[in-house]
């Protein structure tokens, strides 16, 4: 059966039936015996009689054709539907619209939940192979059911040695019976045990201290059919008092020779102790004097109500501030504070340093980049030009292009800031950006320095033309083939630091994906979607049944054998067989559950059914009623598949992710799991503290636009869909606010990672509302001086270009009242005064030009007797 062709009769050529025959033109395994419909001009007609398809208006035609297996109707009439069931040849089964909607989303269902279990058994593996801690779980018995990896590291062992053994197989006889025992009690009251340290002998015979937790697993009837754990080497608390005194030696070339500045001082901020000072200052020079001594007026207040606040409460805080060095130059500085307790009092504060002037540089730039990215819309070439703006802003070259080849023709597809005269198509050969996209290496810019002296100056003709002299470019790929390349060019002698690269390279990555959206697009336009399943094959059963009663079936396909063993006729024959074979547990739900067909004409139940071999198998139902003209209920059609498979994959499903769980909730640290729709899936008690919120109403319930700041929400939206295009392309850390329960407004730092090989973002959150304040403020006045100087400077540059094209005549100037000739003074006072006709006087104080002619005064007064001879002959 595998193998046979389906021959196929489709009834209704309208936008249904145009779209099966779409489907099945191209398949080896489906042949279209014919095509039905009334309007001879219907959009399948057409298209039947373009691929040499018959078509008819009429069933009859193809009812004799000894090889038809199906009629698929797609009319929605039930009067054709009634019809085609009465008069159709015998073996042949017909198939409604509604039924191959209801199969298609069945078996689009079964293959999501397949997928979902692959990426939860991945994550699991994951996570237990990144993680230090060795994770098991053994059965009822204790012996080892699995293990992780890290086992290998702890014991010796490797995972297929301690499998199927105990482990009290790995401790000294004394400790044996110790643990043994109080594994029995923790199994017999079903309780977990945590902290539970034992001593093991390792593969080579050393002694390593556990530390053991582990929860107990139950069956479905509540007894304890295991533990899961994890295992954690404490070793090395034996040698505590050892490792103190090696520490404090470590911790003092630590700090020394850290590279941020370490210092500790009173609750007056005098400096007690400093590891190093910024140039040109010296320990002497620091340590005596206070913190204010060294910070800009403007942040002192800041400086002495984070020390007070670290002084009263004893708890860490942070703060971010602007430095003068000794040269007048200005940096910026993040400061990590936190209290030095002695005997329950806090006594000074110690403070962690790091200059972050470049940070902030590089947080503009992110700005700026992620600005653009967020505002990207459907438009390709839009977008290409948003791009190469901001590529030129950020790199603050004098002009931006990206360049794309088009045969022999290099194309201005983004530009910013190019000159009025400039080519926007010219042939490709000598320009630069040829050369970058034949021969440059992707992921690595090509700088060219000293333009001028080099032989693009007369290769390219922008270099002498526009006087430049600094080159650096992209290439940027479509699919890994060279198309096009990205440059900012300079009229001075630039230097470029890695910062530099590394923007313009994440620019031409997105130029890249915009490059490859378009192909995609373009050849969507071009190709429809094409399926490969056939219905013959398709694990499904298509049935009508009455609407009362006990909802006896009135028609059923012949897979209901392949499934069930039973034969059509056996449901349909005895009112009561559906309902007779339903698992008595079920049966009350079922029924009670079935009226929700009536009320929005559509429903789905699961139940278990029993089968001709005596078993029971569990069968997805999907209903919909089908009302007559008055209304009221006539029929119902559904289909029904075996879900059997895929209740065992979710139950396997629900005991990975119970895995994925505890070692979720055993972090410190704030966390979320974020689906692909932005739903949050998984939040720990961390996130409870910061949001508010708890699990019941963040878990499946709330989306991350729910805790999202209304300020951020389009970068969020953002971030979260180009992650899953490029995560390179997107920042791994970013400042945002989320809302709280109570609706206060909370400023967090991000750290969001996509989870390997899936659509989920795993992401971590810190409290930074006091920092970002401080930000926001020093944003908004700069903000308002650059919006000053910027209309000063449009408005100054209007001025001058209106100036520029002024050209007046001045004074009194001598003219002959006969011949209109105009008196030109000598340049000096011994020269003598000229008449010079009126066109030479204005061409040479002007930029007019003249040309001669006769007025028709003057013709008439000059030739008038011409003219009137003329007029005789």
């Amino acid at each position: 059966m595998k193998d046979k062709t389906v021959n196929v009769l489709i009834v209704g050529a309208g936008k249904g039936g145009t779209a099966f025959i779409e489907l099945f033109k191209g398949s080896d395994k489906v042949k279209i015996s014919g095509v039905v419909d009334i309007n001879d001009d219907a959009p399948g007609i057409r298209l039947a009689k373009e691929l040499n398809i018959p078509h008819s208006n009429d069933c009859r035609t193809f009812f004799e054709k000894k090889e038809l297996d199906e009629i698929i109707n797609v009319t929605g009439s039930r009067a054709v539907q009634e019809e085609l069931l009465n008069n159709k040849p015998e073996n042949v089964e017909v198939i409604g619209g509604h039924s191959a909607k209801l199969m298609w989303g069945f078996f689009d269902e079964y293959t999501q939940s397949e997928t979902a279990l692959k990426i939860s058994e991945q994550k699991f593996k994951d996570l237990t192979e990144a993680t230090t801690d060795w994770i098991w779980e053994v059965d009822k018995d204790g012996k080892y059911t699995y293990v992780s990896p890290k086992v290998e590291d702890l014991l010796g062992y490797t995972s297929g040695e301690v499998l199927g053994k105990s482990p009290f197989d790995f401790m000294p006889k004394g400790e044996q019976k110790k643990i043994r025992d109080i594994f029995i009690e923790k199994v017999t009251q079903k309780e977990p045990f945590y902290q539970l340290e034992n001593e093991n002998i390792h593969k080579d015979g050393h002694s390593v201290i556990l530390e053991t937790n582990g929860i107990p697993v139950f069956d479905e009837k509540g007894n304890v059919k295991g533990y899961r754990g994890i295992d954690r080497d404490i070793t090395d608390r034996a040698a505590s008092e050892n490792m103190l005194k090696e520490s404090e030696a470590k911790w003092k070339s630590l700090v020394n020779n850290a590279p941020n500045i370490i210092m500790i001082s009173d609750r007056d901020g005098v400096i007690q102790f400093i590891n190093h000072t910024a140039a040109g200052l010296s320990t002497e020079d620091v340590i005596g004097k206070t913190l204010y001594d060294f910070i800009d007026p403007d942040y002192r207040a800041t400086v002495k109500e984070t020390m007070e606040h670290v002084f009263k409460t004893g708890k860490a805080a942070r703060y971010q501030i602007k430095s003068t060095g000794s040269d007048g130059s200005s940096a910026w500085h993040d400061s990590q504070v936190g209290p030095i307790g002695q005997n329950g009092e806090v006594v000074a504060m110690i403070s962690v340093v790091t200059d972050v002037t470049e940070k902030k540089k590089s947080d503009e730039r992110v700005q700026k980049l992620n600005e653009t990215l967020c505002g990207l819309s459907i438009d390709h070439e839009e977008n290409v030009n948003k791009l190469t703006a901001a590529c030129g802003e950020i790199l603050g070259g004098v002009c931006a292009l990206y360049n794309r080849i088009d045969g022999d023709m290099l194309c201005s597809i983004g530009k910013w800031q190019t000159p009025p005269d400039f080519k926007t198509l010219d042939n490709a050969e000598g320009h630069i950006c040829y050369d970058v996209i034949k021969h440059g290496s992707k992921g690595a810019p090509y700088i060219v320095k000293n333009l001028e002296k080099t032989p693009y100056s007369k290769k390219d003709p922008n270099v002498a033309k526009y006087g430049l002299k600094t080159y650096i470019g992209y290439p940027v790929y479509c699919f890994d083939k060279p198309v096009g390349s990205l440059c900012v060019v300079y009229r001075d002698d630039i230097e470029f630091d890695e910062s530099d690269k590394r923007f313009m390279g994440i620019i031409a990555e997105a130029i890249s994906r915009e490059e490859e959206r378009k192909q995609m697009t373009d050849e969507l336009r071009q190709t429809g979607d094409r399926l490969s399943l056939l219905i013959k094959t398709m694990p499904i059963i298509s049935y009508t049944c009455r609407a009362e009663g006990n909802f006896a079936a009135t028609y059923i396909t012949n897979s209901i054998t392949d499934i069930t063993g039973y034969k059509p006729e056996d449901f349909t024959s005895k009112s009561s067989f559906w309902v007779d074979h339903i698992h008595p547990d079920d049966r009350n739900r079922v029924f009670a559950e079935l009226g929700e067909v009536f009320k929005a004409d559509l429903h789905q139940h699961e139940y278990r059914f029993k089968i001709a071999d005596g078993s029971y198998r569990y069968l997805l139902d999907v209903m919909r009623l089908i009302r007559k003209e008055d209304g009221t209920p006539d029929y119902i059609i559904g289909v029904m598949s075996d879900v059997s498979d895929r209740r065992q994959i979710e139950d396997a499903l629900k005991e990975s992710e119970s895995r994925y769980r505890t070692i979720f909730e055993n972090t410190g640290t704030a966390i979320v799991i974020i689906e692909d729709d932005m739903t949050v899936s998984m939040a720990n008690a961390e996130f409870e503290k910061i949001s508010g919120f708890s699990k019941e109403e963040i878990e499946g319930r709330k989306n991350v636009l729910d805790f999202t700041g209304k300020d951020y929400l389009d970068k969020v939206k953002e971030y979260h869909r180009l992650r899953r295009i490029d995560p390179e392309a997107v920042p791994g850390n970013y400042d945002i606010s989320i809302m709280n329960k109570e609706g206060k407004e909370v400023d967090v730092y991000l750290t969001v990672a996509l989870i390997p090989d899936t659509r989920r973002s795993v992401a971590s959150i810190l409290d930074i509302t006091e920092l970002k304040r401080n930000e926001q403020e020093l944003t908004k006045q700069k903000e308002l001086l650059d919006n000053t100087n910027k209309a000063l400077e449009h408005k100054l540059k209007e001025l001058q270009e209106a100036l520029g094209h002024i050209k007046r005549l001045e004074g009194l100037v001598p003219i002959c009242a006969n011949c209109k000739k105009m008196m030109m003074e000598g340049k000096d006072s011994k020269d003598q005064k000229a008449w010079i006709p009126l066109e030479k006087y204005i061409s040479e104080r002007s930029e007019a030009s003249f040309t001669h002619g006769l007025c028709p005064d003057c013709a008439k007064k000059m030739y008038g007797q011409i003219r009137k001879n003329n007029k005789k002959d």
